[in-house]
């Protein structure tokens, strides 16, 4: 099988698609798509349920994961939008954030909070989308 080149500037339907809308500029496809995106378990052994574009995942202790890009990031540029969820008895719940200063390109430090004590505890789902310019 050979390997090529196609060059094209627009995504057009074959008509499957209803309404006005039924092409796409392909720099919005690229730079308007996620670059990775992760969804595992914190809780336990921190396992991916499911990713693309993540080569790896490193538990840093209690609350604490680190996502291995398997695409460095252009820059520190990047936006990583992170999610986390626990049901604690009739209390709580987890939010996460990436607590690192993206002074790296290829990792975000990820770590989950319980709601209504503020403390660092590992999560049982958490989800991260990156969206951003990858090298």
């Amino acid at each position: 099988m050979a390997n090529g080149t196609i060059a094209f500037d627009t995504l057009q339907t074959s008509g499957q698609i209803t309404g006005t809308t039924k092409s796409v500029d392909t720099d919005y496809v690229v730079n308007g798509s996620a670059k990775a995106w992760c969804h595992w378990k914190q809780d336990s052994t921190q396992t991916i349920r499911d990713s693309l574009g993540i080569s790896s995942l490193d538990d840093d202790g209690v609350g604490d994961s680190f996502l291995n890009y398997t695409n460095a990031m252009s820059d520190a540029n990047y936006v990583n939008i992170v999610n986390g969820s626990h049901f604690i008895g009739t209390a709580g719940g987890s939010v996460a954030y990436n607590s690192d200063d993206q002074s790296t390109s290829k990792t975000s430090e990820i770590r989950a909070l319980r709601t209504d004590t503020s403390a660092v505890y590992d999560s049982q789902t958490m989800q991260s989308v990156v969206m951003g310019d990858v090298t």
